[in-house]
């Protein structure tokens, strides 16, 4: 559930500093309703999210995520944390 709110926000919102939001939105969703373990289920929220939006990405016209390889692994990482620190606070509050 929290993988699909972080993918819906996330094409919402668009790319950059909006989709890290919309993932940490995901993540802390899937840890609130899970009630434990907020770091794995934000984790797997993100991790959903950046599996599925890669694939739509692949049958876009015109791509979205940079052709960097480089850039695109720090871009996931950068979602993972996010999804790993609203699970995290999910927890928390």
């Amino acid at each position: 559930m929290g993988g699909a709110v972080g993918i819906v926000v996330a094409e919402l919102a668009g790319v950059g500093f909006a989709s890290l939001v919309a993932i940490a939105i995901g993540g802390f969703v899937a840890a609130r309703l899970s009630g434990h373990h907020g770091l794995l289920q934000g984790g797997a929220a993100a991790a959903v999210c950046i599996v599925v939006v890669g694939l739509v990405d692949t049958f876009l016209p015109a791509p979205r995520l940079p052709a960097d390889t480089g850039l695109l692994i720090l871009l996931d990482v950068a979602h993972l944390l996010a999804g790993t620190a609203g699970g995290w606070l999910a927890l928390r509050t």
